[in-house]
């Protein structure tokens, strides 16, 4: 419940319901606070995000990596990201892709090109297959006119072969999740909904022509 308020930006309810939580005799776990630090980092909470994060402790909650990247991605949003560096040098294991990331993520956020070229040459070894760190790097480029800048990233993309994911949907139909990507011929029903696409395409032109 915790987690579902805080995707659907109910901050308040989901602090609302760990108070009751604790004081019903329950005992959260790190689950609990990596939800409650996405909630305070996409609701702009820093304050009571580095609280929930300190407080950690007082349960007897080891801090992770994803724990790290959650707090660094709240302080990141914020504009902070001298502390965020901060935190991240300040971390008791070695920081991984996650963490620079969210700290990515932020450059991006606040155009702040200097940062971001330190942290995607991290994220390029640590993460060297994800093409989004690439592309980001490569559009902050463009959108600073470093166009030499933004080829050889380009470029460095092309060179390792390294791919975007397709982007896919899903739905659920009668308890059963069926998952599409673009140009994706592997659902056990693509000619059916091929079909289907064709005839309402028809029915759409029609239409069009009538108006």
């Amino acid at each position: 419940m915790m987690r579902c308020y805080g995707m659907h930006g109910h901050a308040d309810e989901a602090l609302q319901m760990f108070s009751q939580f604790v004081e019903s005799g329950l005992h959260p776990d790190g689950v609990v606070f990596l939800c409650l630090l996405s909630t305070c980092s996409h609701s702009g909470m820093v304050t009571k995000g580095l609280e929930l994060f300190e407080e950690m402790g007082d349960y007897g909650v080891e801090k992770n990596e994803k724990h790290y990247a959650c707090v660094v991605d709240l302080l990141g949003r914020a504009g902070l990201l001298d502390q965020a560096v901060k935190l991240i040098e300040s971390m008791p294991m070695q920081a991984g892709k996650d963490v620079y990331g969210a700290l990515l993520g932020a450059c991006r956020i606040h155009n702040n090109i200097e940062l971001a070229e330190e942290v995607a040459e991290k994220l390029f070894v640590l993460d060297p297959e994800n093409a989004g760190r690439y592309i980001l790097l490569a559009s902050m480029y463009e959108d600073a006119c470093r166009w030499e800048d933004a080829a050889r990233v380009r470029k460095l993309l092309r060179d390792k072969n390294v791919k975007k994911p397709t982007g896919r949907s899903s739905i659920e139909m009668d308890c059963t999740y069926h998952t599409f990507g673009a140009d994706d011929e592997s659902h056990p029903y693509t000619d059916q909904i091929f079909n289907t696409l064709e005839r309402l395409g028809r029915i759409i032109e029609d239409q069009t022509v009538m108006v």
